[in-house]
């Protein structure tokens, strides 16, 4: 949901979902951090009180409370902590989409016991990242404000009396059939979605002091819950009603008397389709299925990555227990030791016998690589376009021989014309690679910028999946198309020296070939700017171009 609906419906699922977290679980706000998410904060801590914050590094004993190693050891006596989920007026989940398994399932499990605070989870993912749905599914709202501008979340705040007793109001049999059959056509399998939608429809009717939903009661829940999770578009069924020339079953056969029949939902059906497709944004099928198909890439043999868990034991380090850092006890107990006799004498009346202050914790610690991914830029413009794509595809293929071994994967990113493409999104099928690459063409302008873009967006996806990128470019460095598009030779320069300045702020590692005839000074300043690596390769073969990607790895 987006657009004005969901402007308009914000106020309200907020106060809704904090008001009864049994019966709404929480809200899922898709956008990405700025001035629009900094006001609803603002607009929940005023409105709601002072929320607390969920981050991915906590564990179960600082989200449900637990034994304080620290406490207990100095005092000798064992001593609990309080979890921050307990007794929360609300809870907000930055980054919602990067949450792992371990904290979703503390939460879910709260959610389906009824005793978790209402959930705030703010989606800030792109492409294909999304909440969990195990997580998003227990949420009854799911709103889209990826486009919202000057919105003001006190707009659909509702003046809701404490005595509402909207759990009362009467749903009939038509609208749960039709609400239910329009879900099924959506493609919603979760029969937690149907059930919040009553529940809202029946807010908002008790909201106008009806004791009976209304069809636009209805329809409204419909279009607010169900709406945002569909992944097909749903369509009138022809086969709804009886053909002309047959009697109606309904009339030909008895049913339960308040049974619904097909002639009674379907003017209500027809509604609620006609107000979903009117909703509907453009993209909705597309971050539907992404939602659906979230995953989460393991770990490989890239950068050293720190861990509080898994991989190879590096010496401890002073530290605080908890958010999944274990004591290493040896160390604590050989920290402290040399200091007993001078803290005993200190301490006499202390009841451990032996006394260990904060600074003697020390915590374990891990090592462990990430995965490596080489994104490829291929210029594909010009003359030389299809001996570049061929150097391209025999690197691609040679690194795929043994990506395996080395859990490396590769993508490439072609541009050419007015824009660049993702063709190979990271893989380690050489069958993919060569079955994307055999269609790729060339000719036209130089898109550089749009190709170093695409190519700096997908690096630093991969680095939130946990996976080490190198950038390859093959190009001559010509770049004369900006990035609104424009042929423009001074304006593409100016994009592309400051994207490689982006590329040295994101610390990507990176590699400029120069395939042109001559090498190009202004490509070899870019390459300068973004921290990186200048090669000129008039006659680059495949072998050449993966030797020196690998070497620029190695580094």
């Amino acid at each position: 949901m987006m657009g004005h609906a969901a402007r308009d419906t914000l106020g309200l699922a907020l106060q809704a979902a904090i008001r009864w977290p049994d019966q709404f679980g929480g809200v899922v706000l898709r956008m990405r951090s700025g001035p629009v998410s900094d006001r609803i904060r603002v607009f929940l801590g005023d409105e709601f009180g002072h929320g607390t914050r969920v981050h991915g590094a906590m564990d179960r004993t600082a989200l449900l409370g637990g034994i304080d190693p620290i406490a207990t050891l100095q005092q000798g006596v064992l001593v609990h902590t309080t979890g921050v989920l307990q007794g929360a007026k609300w809870v907000h989940v930055p980054m919602a989409e990067r949450v792992p398994a371990a904290v979703i399932h503390i939460l879910t499990n709260r959610m389906d016991a009824g005793n978790c605070p209402p959930l705030i989870l703010w989606d800030e993912g792109i492409d294909d990242e999304a909440v969990s749905t195990n997580l998003a599914d227990r949420c009854a709202f799911f709103l889209d404000l990826s486009d919202a501008v000057g919105i003001d979340p006190a707009d659909g705040l509702r003046d809701i009396p404490h005595d509402l007793r909207w759990a009362e109001v009467i749903v009939s049999d038509a609208q749960i059939t039709a609400l239910v059959t329009l879900a099924i056509r959506g493609g919603v399998t979760s029969l937690r979605l149907p059930l919040f939608a009553v529940r809202f429809a029946k807010l908002l009717a008790a909201l106008e002091g009806r004791a009976q939903t209304s069809d636009a009661d209805i329809t409204a829940a419909v279009v607010t819950v169900v709406a945002p999770r569909l992944i097909e578009i749903p369509s009138p069924d022809p086969e709804t009603a009886p053909p002309p020339d047959q009697p109606n079953q309904a009339d030909a056969t008895p049913h339960d008397e308040g049974a619904a029949t097909a002639d009674d939902i379907a003017p209500l059906l027809d509604m609620m389709i006609a107000a979903v497709q009117a909703n509907l944004p453009k993209n909705l099928l597309d971050t539907s299925l992404g939602r659906m198909g979230a995953g989460r890439g393991t770990l490989g043999a890239g950068k050293r990555q720190r861990s509080n868990t898994l991989g190879r034991p590096k010496p401890s380090r002073v530290g605080k227990p908890g958010y999944g850092k274990r004591i290493d006890v040896l160390a604590t107990l050989r920290a402290a030791a040399p200091w007993q006799k001078i803290r005993r004498a200190a301490r006499p009346d202390a009841p451990a016998k032996f006394i260990i202050f904060p600074s003697d914790i020390h915590v374990k610690q891990y090592e462990m690589p990430s995965e490596r991914v080489v994104i490829f830029g291929v210029d594909a413009s010009g003359s030389a376009a299809l001996a570049r794509l061929s150097e391209a595809k025999g690197a691609i293929e040679i690194m795929l021989a043994d990506a395996y071994a080395k859990r490396d994967y590769v993508a490439l990113v072609g541009f050419r014309g007015q824009a660049a493409e993702l063709l190979l999104p990271p893989t380690r099928s050489l069958v993919m690679a060569k079955k994307t690459l055999a269609g790729f063409a060339g000719g036209g302008g130089t898109p550089l910028a749009s190709g170093m873009k695409c190519a700096l967006d997908l690096a630093e996806k991969s680095k939130r999946d946990g996976r080490t990128p190198t950038l390859a470019f093959l190009t001559d460095g010509k770049a004369n198309i900006a990035l609104d598009g424009s042929a423009n030779r001074d304006s593409a320069m100016v994009d592309v020296t400051h994207l490689a300045a982006f590329a040295r702020q994101l610390g990507v590692s990176s590699i400029m070939i120069d395939v042109g005839r001559r090498p190009n000074a202004a490509l070899h300043q870019i390459a300068d700017k973004m921290g990186g690596q200048y090669l000129p390769l008039p006659r680059a073969d495949a072998q050449s171009v993966s030797d020196v990607i690998r070497h620029t790895m190695a580094d």
